[in-house]
């Protein structure tokens, strides 16, 4: 695989370092032109409704349930990771005096929706506690009991990069029949998963980061267990014949179709249907044995400086690596006016190269990091 010239299509990499990807995916060069191309059409109105429409239906659905080796009814669009965590957190039928198990790295979008759910429905929320970053499984065992109803989890926990074993919490969820619920964004993208051998029940992801779109996301809902959650939003889209406008009741359709409600951010899945084009054709596992080199790469040029901490568990297997100074704040500030672009997460500094970086990029990094700590 040529990753100078795959690089090539990543037009920000000649202007700046960018190992921000857990933060915002970079655009490559036919997204960007994919955007100019729909707002071009867009200045005439809604002439390209049908086509536009179609992309998403029919190429993006199907480039989603490629990638996840899933069903395409099991796949439906919402704007955002946010709302598509609360729309299955108002959906699942909630039994009296029953309990919601989570942990204590969530970020907010996968934290606030599950508190504002416990309230309305009188559920306990129990969290599992890290461990210096690290959560044991049976942290998760000693929480969830005959009254768990969902067990709620990050794939890749945001700060740190923790990866959660999704194979044993499934095995957890079955035992004690409560759904596991996961929020893919810091996964998808960057780390194979196979949902066909998988017992997740319901996966929520956004575009915008390793999946290298702006904005926009899915779904993805076990056709086992979809039945089973209420239907809680009702809009044209989700209904069985969509482009039936009269006057008559709503009836859901029987896929995860029925999560759109309505008109999308075309522009966004527009972006979105191209950029999965590039995933797909590098192939997961060469874009996860690109990061793994390019992580461990990392962590060997990280040894060089004194007083930097790693804080990311050395069996991490994501592309967020955590480290910790006492002047974090002031060392990224000065990185991003030495154009070197990282993240401020949780008391330390986040690093995430993806498979468009290069050692060039870690390089860069550790040199101004060295300088940065003389100064």
């Amino acid at each position: 695989m040529d990753w100078d010239k795959i690089r090539n299509n990543f037009p920000a990499l000649r202007e700046v370092t960018y190992l921000n990807t857990a933060s915002t995916g970079l655009l490559c060069t036919k997204a960007i032109d994919a955007a100019k191309k729909f707002l071009n059409e867009r200045k005439y109105g809604g002439a390209k409704w049908p086509e536009w429409y179609n992309t998403i239906d029919k190429e993006l659905r199907n480039k989603v349930a490629r990638l996840l080796n899933c069903s395409i009814t099991e796949i439906g669009f919402v704007p955002n990771t946010s709302m598509g965590i609360n729309m299955i957190a108002h959906s699942i039928k909630w039994r009296k005096n029953g309990n919601i198990v989570t942990m204590d790295l969530e970020f907010p979008t996968n934290l606030f929706p599950w508190q504002v759910v416990a309230r309305i429905n009188s559920l306990e929320i129990r969290y599992a506690r890290n461990r210096n970053g690290y959560i044991p499984i049976e942290e998760f065992e000693a929480k969830v009991d005959e009254d768990t109803r969902a067990i709620v989890v990050s794939w890749v926990e945001f700060a740190n990069g923790f990866v959660n074993d999704l194979e044993a919490l499934s095995k957890i969820a079955r035992k004690y029949g409560a759904y596991l619920i996961v929020d893919g964004i810091q996964g998808v993208g960057a780390i194979p998963l196979d949902l066909g051998r998988s017992e997740i029940s319901v996966l929520i992801c956004g575009f915008q980061k390793w999946l290298l779109g702006t904005g926009g996301g899915f779904i993805y809902a076990n056709k086992k267990i979809l039945d089973e959650l209420e239907v809680c939003y009702a809009g044209w889209l989700a209904d069985v014949r969509p482009f039936d406008f009269s006057f008559r009741e709503f009836r859901p359709v029987r896929s995860a179709k029925r999560y759109e409600l309505g008109t999308p951010s075309f522009i966004d899945f527009q972006i979105a249907n191209v950029s999965m084009d590039m995933i797909l054709r590098l192939g997961m596992e060469r874009i996860y044995e690109r990061n793994r080199r390019l992580i461990n790469y990392l962590r060997e040029r990280l040894s060089e400086l004194r007083d930097i901490e790693i804080v990311t568990p050395e069996e991490s297997t994501s592309s967020i690596l955590m480290i910790k100074h006492k002047g974090h704040k002031d060392i990224i500030r000065e990185l991003l006016e030495r154009k070197v672009v990282v993240s401020c997460r949780e008391g330390g500094i986040r690093i995430s190269p993806y498979f468009y970086n290069n050692e060039e990029d870690i390089d860069i990094l550790i040199e101004n990091l060295k300088k940065i700590l003389v100064e």
